[in-house]
């Protein structure tokens, strides 16, 4: 006689009933729970993660976009299928949950590709999620992960600021959120199955794997043609950026000055045009960029002219101090229609920082970033500038 055996209340198949005691003891060795159904002949099997809980919920500007509700619906439906308690509150009352995570989207200008700006509440949190995203390695978007400013915090409070390009269309917008909200919520299972048994998360996929084979056939005439799809690209479209710079330790060794070049290569074989770089600081507030960058009101009046106009390097946005307090984002872009041919190279030269040291020590991390929108290819710098006190 065959029984029936549900995981998660979701059906998976049938196992004789001789084998019940075995299924029922290995569940219990590996944190499961199992109950049996004497009168329907059935066996209840529960994920060791149906006893943790996430808590979801958008800040007070995302709850006015669209976007938001979307990307947040489909994490908590994937998280849900992974065996997930998942709950709603709201940023003025956050519950004492394993994780609490406030989700946003904005829309951006200058971006080639989706980025997520992900902010812990708690050193541990950063540590432990980071390693989360090393497991999945997420290729639908970059992220840079760092502590938020209050560090009074004692809950495990995530923050995940999804930016999208603009230019993207409606539907080019919901492929992207889809394939970032995958990958967010394959990184919030690991996050949450880390402190599990090995071999409990790898029984649960097992189960959660057999249970979509049985739904899912393909014809057995089914061809692969990708092969067939695939074509060369004679063109390649390819940058390497570095920072080449030296430190200076002050004479009180509470500040020290960074002094180099933003470097861009063409290591490609066609030609890049005006870049646009992203130089993002954290802290902020511990980090000064002193550089021969001029406002864009400012570039007739200061700018170094030549026979077709002014040279050199701008802000991109006028209000480009806004974006450096409340991001630590610097965006500059040459004033001048600017062409890298192959092997040549580009510098933002002259880059000093100023980095002081406060009270928490906390480290200071610059990151690099070169945009060129004309074909929405973006390259992230190959080398940091981190200071540790």
């Amino acid at each position: 006689m065959n029984v029936r055996v549900y995981f998660d209340n979701h059906f998976i198949g049938t196992i004789p009933y001789s084998t019940i005691a075995w299924l029922r003891g290995y569940c219990r060795k590996n944190g499961y729970k199992t109950s049996w159904d004497p009168q329907e002949q059935k066996l209840q099997v529960h994920t060791a993660a149906s006893e943790r809980e996430v808590q979801i919920f958008l800040d007070k500007e995302a709850r006015q976009h669209k976007h938001s509700h979307d990307i947040i619906g489909k994490i908590q439906s994937l998280l849900k299928g992974g065996g997930i308690a998942v709950g709603d509150c709201t940023e003025e009352r956050i519950t004492g949950t394993d994780l609490n995570i406030q989700i946003s989207v904005k829309e951006k200008e200058v971006l080639e590709s989706p980025f997520v700006d992900i902010i812990c509440s708690i050193p541990p949190l950063k540590v432990k999620f980071g390693n989360a995203l090393k497991s999945v390695n997420p290729s639908s978007f970059d992220y840079f992960i760092h502590l938020g400013e209050d560090q009074g915090q004692i809950q495990s409070i995530l923050q995940l600021e999804c930016q999208l390009p603009r230019w993207l269309n409606d539907k080019e917008k919901e492929e992207k959120m889809d394939q970032m909200a995958m990958e967010l919520a394959e990184a919030i299972l690991s996050f949450i199955h880390d402190d599990l048994p090995e071999s409990s998360y790898l029984f649960e996929g097992m189960m959660l794997f057999q249970s979509a084979s049985s739904v899912h056939s393909y014809p057995e005439n089914h061809t692969d043609h990708s092969h067939d799809q695939r074509r060369i690209q004679a063109s390649t479209i390819q940058a390497e950026v570095i920072f080449d710079y030296q430190v200076k330790v002050l004479l009180d060794r509470k500040q020290v000055l960074v002094d180099g070049n933003f470097v861009i290569k063409n290591s490609g074989n066609q030609t890049l045009n005006k870049p646009v770089i992203c130089l993002k600081a954290h802290p902020a507030e511990l980090i000064r960029l002193r550089a021969p960058i001029l406002p864009p009101d400012l570039i007739e009046t200061y700018g170094t002219q030549s026979g077709e106009g002014p040279v050199g390097w701008q802000y991109v946005d006028k209000d480009w101090q806004t974006n450096v307090q409340e991001k630590g984002e610097y965006w500059v872009t040459p004033i001048h229609q600017t062409h890298i041919p192959p092997n040549e190279r580009l510098l933002l030269p002259n880059v000093r920082l100023i980095i002081s040291q406060n009270e928490e020590r906390t480290p200071a991390i610059v990151q690099g970033i070169v945009f060129f929108p004309d074909v929405h290819k973006r390259f992230q710098s190959s080398n940091q500038i981190r200071i540790s006190w």
